[in-house]
């Protein structure tokens, strides 16, 4: 789990920390342009232990002035996509936006917010990313989450009924 501490800011990004649907401690919010080329972006890379195959999960804080269509630009084994996530909407949660995208071992695919929405007047929230270990096939916990109210998740992945898979560990 990555927090916005760990993120790659660059360009003008303002620190917050008084939302309180927020993952651990703060988050950095910019506010969106219409441009076609973002002018703030932050650039998490996690650390893959092993190539395969995982999911992205997103967590920031909701709100009325918040972009309905943040871009989220993925960069993975299968390519570059871009997911738009409306963040007025399922903060203070873990949200999942993308499936089974195959990254490679070690800091090469990466995931980024940028605040290049096609309008202005709202702001983007980077705060947490999550990659989610996905196993083709079985069951298995994939890791409790501690929220910030001490309340606590449990992730469950279910693959297809027969697959004959044993569940295995994160």
């Amino acid at each position: 789990v990555l927090d916005n501490e760990d993120a790659i800011i660059s360009g003008e990004w303002t620190k917050g920390a008084t939302a309180r649907d927020k993952w651990k401690e703060s988050y950095h919010f910019s506010s969106t342009v219409a441009d076609a080329s973002p002018k703030a972006t932050a650039t998490y890379r996690p650390v893959i232990p092993k190539a395969g195959n995982y999911h992205v999960d997103l967590f920031y804080p909701q709100g009325d002035k918040r972009a309905p269509n943040a871009p989220w630009l993925i960069s993975s084994e299968d390519g570059e996509k871009i997911v738009e996530v409306n963040q007025q909407v399922t903060g203070g949660q873990w949200v999942r936006i993308a499936s089974n995208l195959k990254f490679a071992a070690g800091q090469k695919n990466f995931i980024q917010l940028m605040n290049n929405t096609g309008t202005t007047g709202w702001v983007v929230m980077a705060d947490g990313v999550r990659l989610a270990d996905w196993d083709a096939g079985g069951f298995r916990i994939s890791g409790v989450e501690v929220g910030p109210a001490g309340g606590y998740s449990v992730s469950l992945v279910a693959g297809p009924a027969g697959s004959g898979k044993t569940p295995r560990p994160s």
